[in-house]
């Protein structure tokens, strides 16, 4: 046995095979399973990487942060298909509607009145089709078509102004639904933080997608109040000159306008004012409130003024004020007197014989680019 074993393991008496040796041994062929494995294998491979880059852009967009992101660079792109991808549309119009409501209810100080009667539901189905069709103007175009809408001023007060936003992040998450806060800081508005939250809500493909902007009424009430309040301390000296210019002396009212086919009822005011001006005026502009005992402000009327006004001299004016007996509040003015009326008279405006204009600022500018 052990030199059986011998001849086995004994090398052989040539010495090892040379490379000429290994060149005439024939080559042992692999079975075909073999071949067949492998090119599963690779074949599996190759479905694998075209299935992840299938699914490559439906991954970026499957997080609140990421959906978000790739709205705004649609938008910058004005490319509608892909920013249809990450908005739904038809949802945020409807978030954008009853926002509007909201906001206009603020500006209208009266946070009870109700937009839910056939005649706010004709609206709502007005705006529905022009605010839609504004979007996708918006996105194509890159600025909006009707200058004076509600999704025109929330592009003026946030896409316009790229140079105002901060960063964006996700404040709010859940397995379906999320809210991603966009920061603004305003420099024109005494570098003021605001704050514009979008909701995004997870759909059916397990992607999510922007669906409205739930404090966009706070959004835009706060920046309007902002603006208030700036253009209250810049008009405060103008007032205050404009007071000093122009004393009102006397209001009366006098009897009632006789009604004629021509003419509708109502009541004549009788206004004396004094100019405490060293400067002549050419015109002025008044503007007329009249309350009740109660504080309601039942009219306000404007009133232009040509005179030419000497300095220290008082002048008079006869102001009709027509009048609706259909209406409430008129019927009041109508009937009243001194004693149950209330009335304000103050000066808006004045133009000067030389051509200078004393009148407050109506709005301030809105800056669509950085300060230097």
């Amino acid at each position: 046995m052990v030199e059986e074993h011998n001849k086995k393991t004994a090398p052989s008496p040539t010495g090892p095979a040379t490379e000429e040796d290994t060149k005439k041994a024939p080559l042992k062929k692999k079975p075909i399973q073999y071949w067949l494995r492998r090119s599963l294998s690779v074949l599996a491979t190759l479905v694998i990487l075209v299935a992840v880059y299938a699914l490559l852009p439906i991954s970026t967009q499957n997080t609140p942060q990421t959906a978000t992101d790739a709205a705004w660079v649609a938008l910058q792109k004005q490319d509608l298909t892909s920013f249809k991808k990450v908005v739904n549309i038809s949802s945020f119009v409807q978030s954008l509607i009853e926002q509007a409501f909201v906001y206009e209810q603020a500006l209208q100080n009266n946070p009870n009145k109700t937009f839910n009667s056939g005649i706010g539901n004709a609206l709502k189905a007005d705006l529905n089709t022009a605010y839609t069709t504004q979007i996708e103007a918006l996105v194509t175009e890159g600025a909006p078509q009707n200058h004076a809408g509600l999704l025109a001023k929330l592009w003026q007060e946030t896409g316009a102004l790229k140079h105002f936003f901060v960063t964006d992040k996700v404040i709010d998450a859940h397995e379906n639904y999320a809210l991603v806060d966009l920061i603004f800081k305003r420099t024109d508005l005494n570098n003021t933080k605001l704050h514009l939250n979008l909701l995004l809500e997870k759909g059916q493909a397990n992607t999510w997608s922007i669906t409205g902007a739930p404090n966009l009424a706070a959004f835009l009430t706060q920046i309007h109040q902002i603006r208030q309040n700036k253009l209250a301390l810049r008009n405060a000296p103008i007032y205050k000159e404009i007071a000093n210019t122009i004393s009102v002396i006397d209001i009366q009212k006098a009897a009632g306008l006789t009604p004629t086919q021509t003419q509708k009822p109502g009541v004549l005011w009788r206004i004396a004012y004094l100019s405490n001006s060293l400067e002549e005026i050419s015109n002025l502009t008044l503007k007329l409130k009249v309350y009740n005992n109660d504080n309601t402000l039942l009219k306000e009327v404007t009133i232009p003024v040509e005179v030419a006004l000497l300095p220290g001299s008082t002048a008079e004016i006869a102001w009709p004020m027509a009048l609706n007996v259909n209406n409430l509040n008129d019927i009041q003015i109508l009937n009243g007197d001194l004693k149950t009326l209330r009335t304000e008279v103050t000066t808006t405006a004045i133009t000067f014989a030389s051509g200078r204009i004393l009148t407050p600022l109506t709005s301030l500018p809105i800056h669509t680019q950085p300060k230097q």
